[in-house]
């Protein structure tokens, strides 16, 4: 968990940094600045409880590790797929990438509610799921 909040922290702040290097005209939003790094944190402990819950159901770091990267590469999969004409459009909402939009929060400005509520959802899920799964194991002495 703190090293996904270094990485939320160290990706939050290089837009700042950016910001002074750049010297944009236009000071980004702070509060903007201080949504993206919760969706960003929160992305992170979403797809790090998939992972809890993936270590818990396999017991293997390897398995874990594969299974957790299948889920990152097919929701990326489902956000590419959106985007071509005559594809199926309901899968994207499965993909935790769809609601990663740091681009929209910066011009659109307010507060966007989904990604925090869908990333704490998926969070909260998954660790209630591995908590359940891991209870139930019987671990080998």
């Amino acid at each position: 968990a703190l090293s996904l909040t270094l990485i939320s922290v160290a990706s939050a702040l290089s837009l700042v940094v950016g910001e002074v290097l750049v010297g944009i005209e236009t000071p980004l939003d702070r509060g903007a600045l201080l949504q993206i790094f919760s969706h960003l944190l929160l992305f992170h402990l979403a797809l790090g409880a998939i992972a809890l819950a993936f270590s818990a159901l396999f017991m293997a770091a390897g398995k874990a590790c594969g299974a957790t990267g299948v889920v990152l590469f097919l929701s990326f999969l489902f956000q590419m797929t959106a985007g071509f004409e005559g594809v199926a459009q309901a899968p994207k909402y499965l993909s935790l990438l769809y609601y990663w939009r740091p681009q929209q929060v910066l011009t659109d400005g307010g507060l966007f509610l989904q990604p925090i509520l869908v990333y704490a959802g998926v969070g909260i899920g998954a660790f209630v799921a591995a908590l359940a799964i891991f209870q139930r194991r019987e671990i080998p002495e």
